[in-house]
């Protein structure tokens, strides 16, 4: 209910909604974290909500949202890259993880001594 919400705008009526639940599933938490950070295309909020997802042990959707951050056009900065790391090392993805070193070489990540 709370993407159908989030699709059409009424971010408000969401967010009411989430209220009333009186134990809230990690689904309806990933539903408002999309519904709050939808229009919001910041690296921030990106980062954000890798971060989220990574801490709330949901690292597919780590990953995925990392993802969906460059498909939009949004490049990874050394913050986003540290917080898409753990979520990597948790599935175990070796490629995933290579093609992160890669790009950190290139763009002179390497050199941020928590990277």
């Amino acid at each position: 209910m709370v993407d159908v919400c989030d699709n059409g705008g009424d971010l408000e009526y969401a967010s009411l909604l989430f209220k009333q639940v009186n134990e809230p599933n990690v689904f309806l938490y990933n539903a408002m974290i999309r519904a709050y950070t939808h229009n919001h295309t910041t690296i921030v909020s990106w980062t954000a909500m890798i971060s989220g997802y990574s801490h709330m042990g949901c690292h597919a959707d780590a990953l995925d949202v990392f993802r969906e951050m460059q498909t939009a056009g949004i490049e990874p900065d050394d913050i986003s890259i540290v917080s898409v790391l753990p979520a990597c090392a948790q599935l175990g993805a070796l490629e995933f993880g290579k093609w992160i070193h890669m790009y950190c070489d290139r763009n002179g990540l390497l050199r941020k001594t928590y990277i």
